[in-house]
């Protein structure tokens, strides 16, 4: 008896190509869905990301604000006790 699988085979190799092909097609289409679905995650991500910078940003400002305020009172300060000191000997010369 003779072996015709081989003749099968080959009769059967455009199904196995478009099989292929139709499995090729699947996966860039998976492929393309994946990546739509990470960008609009990365986008979402990105969107938080930006409005934490700028609340973190403003709390930063307000921190900034308030300890220019002090650093003028100090040196305000300062100056006034010498003025004063400076007053208090040329007086008593």
């Amino acid at each position: 008896m003779m072996n015709y699988e081989p003749l099968r085979q080959l009769n059967n190799e455009p199904e196995r190509r478009r099989t292929v092909d139709k499995s090729l097609d699947d996966l860039a289409n998976e492929v393309a869905l994946i990546k739509d679905v990470h960008l609009t995650i990365m986008k979402e991500d990105l969107k938080e990301i930006k409005a934490d910078l700028k609340e973190t940003k403003s709390d930063f400002k307000i921190r900034l604000d308030s300890i220019d305020s002090r650093i003028w009172a100090l040196v305000i300060l300062a100056l006034t006790g010498l003025a004063g000191t400076i007053i208090s000997i040329i007086l008593n010369t």
